[in-house]
């Protein structure tokens, strides 16, 4: 019985389903912690029960705890995955001769993925951090200067993160995509196209001019990382998918199994 015969998990769509529940649940409460929302009454509906905001923190606890482990019961699940595949391409450079083609591919298709789903993420943390500077603004006029220095210094990292993370993907280049060569730079994929010029936070006051800009090029780098993104892992499941496909049809015609095993992680890096 091989790995492949089993996959996709016949419980997967409903994990999927439940990990992204948990997320919504956990955006309610949060909300509900720090102010955000509002009960319209005094309890809520939660999981058919009707709760109370002295109820909050308790269940806070109870799904952040919830998603952390659905979360590394995911990632155990995608390293399995790539393992999998990984193992596959070796086989199938061996049976047609390619030499390593086709596991390097993967390999190359894996590590952009992860550097830019990695980038991703960081950025949504950032526009999610600068969403709450601005609704902190739009509370507080004016404000006291404790509180002014702390939002000059939160802007202040928001635009060095961005900053940063723009120079850093100077770095890397992109494999073959939908309508995108391989080789071409990530960081010409997703920079400003436009007269977006923003330079670090001085003095004593924030314009609003400023802060235009600074949501305008996050909000645009955020906007091309998801296109890329989505690209990106449609290639992957698609060159995966090929692999399996072409595997099928070599062991077809030698009369063999698909490998049943996964190889190891440290197999995988001797081999990158």
């Amino acid at each position: 019985m091989t790995w492949f015969a089993n996959w996709p998990a016949a419980d997967l769509e409903q994990r999927v389903k439940t990990y992204r529940e948990r997320q919504s649940e956990y955006h309610l409460l949060r909300g509900l912690q720090n102010g955000d929302l509002k009960l319209k009454g005094k309890t809520f509906s939660f999981r058919d029960q009707q709760c109370s905001a002295r109820d909050v923190n308790r269940l806070f606890t109870q799904v952040d705890k919830e998603l952390d482990a659905e979360l590394q019961a995911f990632h155990r699940l995608d390293r399995q995955v790539f393992l999998a595949h990984w193992s596959l391409a070796r086989h199938l450079d061996h049976a047609t001769g390619q030499g390593n083609s086709g596991e390097l591919d993967l390999l190359e298709r894996y590590r952009f993925h992860m550097a830019l789903q990695g980038l991703l993420q960081g950025m949504l943390g950032e526009q999610a951090r600068l969403q709450t500077v601005l609704d902190l603004l739009s509370r507080n006029s004016p404000l006291q200067e404790a509180d002014f220095n702390e939002v000059k210094n939160a802007l202040h990292e928001i635009h060095q993160t961005l900053t940063c993370n723009l120079e850093d993907s100077k770095k890397f280049r992109t494999p073959s995509l939908t309508n995108v060569p391989a080789g071409s730079s990530l960081y010409a994929l997703i920079v400003d196209r436009g007269d977006t010029t923003l330079p670090a936070l001085s003095g004593t006051s924030i314009t609003g001019e400023w802060l235009g800009k600074l949501m305008s090029r996050l909000d645009g780098v955020l906007s091309r990382l998801k296109r890329l993104h989505f690209k990106s892992l449609g290639s992957l499941l698609a060159c995966q998918e090929k692999m399996v496909s072409a595997w099928k049809a070599t062991a077809d015609e030698k009369g063999e199994q698909v490998p049943a095993s996964i190889a190891t992680a440290g197999e995988a890096e001797n081999h990158s």
